[in-house]
């Protein structure tokens, strides 16, 4: 499979970028940033500007599935709209390109614990407030577009494991809830959660629907 990822540069892009290419798939991996682009050996690099579709679907053309993992900068809340922003941009060009499949990385803060989301209850970290809505309206983008696009919306169950090892040992699930063990935690490492995403996007399962992953 030939698979394009937009925000190879970050630390969730490049492990589904490492992850596939260990599987052996042809990965491009995509930033808007081209000095960013040394630490996915394998991958060919492309630069690409969300802001710029044109950019955006000179990157995809040719490729079977596309992966985006957009953030915006830290401490500037306005920059965050890239997120939802980006998912038109992204059913609007693979649409026109013909690639069906997008696998949209989104963030945990937004499924529900209890009856409440994550990102609603009070302890929740007020800095990162602006992304989390910023993910969800890019769900909520999603949901209701009237579009070819399989796309699937991604997330951790919450607590996302950056300097665990891969363990092979996870579960994933269409869901709108936090997604526990069977000890009632949440969480999952960074690799198995990469693992995860190239698992849906090669049997092409929870198509338009938003899944986790817990370890």
């Amino acid at each position: 499979m030939k698979i394009a990822v937009i925000g190879a540069s970050g630390r969730i892009g490049s492990a589904v970028a490492r992850e596939a290419l260990a599987r052996g798939h042809s990965i491009t991996a995509v930033s808007r940033n081209a000095d960013r682009l040394t630490g996915v050996d394998g991958a060919t690099p492309a630069v690409a500007d969300l802001r710029d579709p044109a950019s955006v679907a000179q990157a995809v053309a040719g490729h079977d599935a596309v992966v985006a993992s957009l953030k915006g900068v830290d401490g500037d809340d306005a920059s965050h709209r890239v997120i939802p922003d980006g998912a038109q941009v992204l059913l609007d060009v693979l649409a026109e390109a013909g690639i069906n499949r997008l696998i949209f990385c989104g963030g945990g803060a937004g499924l529900l614990l209890g009856e409440d989301r994550i990102m609603d209850l009070p302890i929740f970290p007020a800095e990162f407030q602006a992304e989390a809505v910023a993910q969800a309206d890019a769900l909520d983008l999603l949901r209701a577009a009237d579009t070819p696009v399989a796309w699937s919306y991604a997330c951790p169950s919450s607590i996302l494991l950056d300097e665990e090892p891969k363990t092979g040992q996870y579960r994933s699930e269409a869901t709108d809830s936090i997604l526990m063990d069977d000890e009632g935690d949440w969480q999952i490492t960074l690799p198995d959660y990469a693992s995860a995403i190239v698992d849906a996007l090669e049997s092409g399962e929870f198509a338009r629907q938003r899944f986790s992953a817990v370890s």
